[in-house]
């Protein structure tokens, strides 16, 4: 995909909506101009509803599980908090609804060589709790529950130098299809998820995947 849209000269974007919630862009600019210092840990949870019997999430083979479900929000938000590097899986593991089903629930540790961990935790098991801190040399970023999908209520953002952040009901869907429309118009202010981001959270859930291969085998 990202090679034909260079090869069509069109844009390719990621519909990544909770990357366009205020929230969402405050934190990664806050990390990104070294608010904490330099990151070293990441605790990222995240825990969905359980799904109804006959569901897809259900399904491995329909592209279910809580790693592809509602991993991709907590790993993004991790490799956010490292600068967009790429880890290194030392350790995870999964538990199933049954015999043959998608995972319930996936548990792994990604190191960042010469930086420190993230321990990421996805599940859908109905306790549907949303948690994330990262800390670093200078101090840590709190998200208030839900961390991953606000929009609906208001939510905060509060860091240990007393830094108190809060926001609205927003509705982030609108806000990326704004920005997107904007982009294709020419404006090149507009915000965007790049696609090299993109990539390196799907390298990333393959990587968990490929951990969890050789530990079966």
């Amino acid at each position: 995909m990202t090679a034909t849209a260079r090869a069509a000269g069109r844009l390719l974007v990621e519909a990544a909506w909770n990357r366009w919630h205020p929230r969402t862009r405050d934190l990664e600019d806050l990390i990104a101009r070294g608010a904490v210092g330099t990151v070293h840990t990441v605790t990222a949870r995240f825990d969905g509803r359980a799904p109804a019997p006959g569901n897809y999430r259900l399904d491995a083979a329909l592209g279910g599980g809580a790693l592809y479900d509602v991993g991709y929000y907590a790993v993004s938000a991790a490799l956010a908090a490292f600068g967009w590097r790429a880890p290194t899986v030392l350790r995870a593991e999964q538990e199933r609804w049954g015999p043959g089903s998608a995972d319930s629930v996936t548990r792994f540790l990604p190191e960042f060589p010469g930086r420190g961990m993230a321990e990421v935790d996805c599940s859908l098991v109905g306790r549907t709790a949303e948690t994330f801190t990262t800390t670093g040399t200078g101090g840590s970023i709190t998200l208030t529950p839900p961390a991953f999908c606000a929009g609906s209520a208001p939510s905060t953002l509060t860091t240990t130098g007393g830094d108190l952040r809060d926001y609205p009901a927003q509705d982030p869907y609108r806000l990326m299809v704004e920005s997107v429309d904007s982009a294709v118009q020419g404006d090149t202010a507009a915000r965007l998820v790049p696609v090299a981001q993109s990539l390196l959270i799907a390298t990333t859930l393959d990587a968990v995947r490929g951990h969890l291969a050789r530990v079966d085998s």
